[in-house]
């Protein structure tokens, strides 16, 4: 179920962290949801030793000058309009999808 958007506004902020290694990167993890719900991701860390599978997207989507906020775990998020649009399109109904 979907957070209400007063329930995102509550929630705290995403902090990032340094990644560990040169060799780390962040996999966003979609949960799934109806095309309807709010957006819900998590971000996880991996490494090109043992990468997991994902699908590659653009980072760069819209004016970055103009935020939204999606749900990151336990926290927010803020994102482009066009980023969130675009999850809400790659968003799978029934099963996680990996970006």
């Amino acid at each position: 179920m979907a957070a209400s958007e007063s329930q995102s506004n509550s929630l705290p902020p995403y902090g990032y962290l340094p990644l560990p290694t040169t060799s780390s990167f962040r996999v966003l993890e979609l949960l799934p949801g109806d095309p309807a719900d709010d957006i819900h991701i998590r971000l996880h860390q991996a490494g090109w030793d043992k990468p997991p599978s994902y699908e590659a997207i653009s980072y760069a989507w819209g004016d970055t000058n103009i935020k939204v906020q999606i749900t990151c775990g336990d926290s927010t998020l803020e994102i482009t309009p066009n980023l969130r649009d675009g999850l809400h399109q790659m968003r799978l109904r029934n099963r996680l999808r990996y970006l």
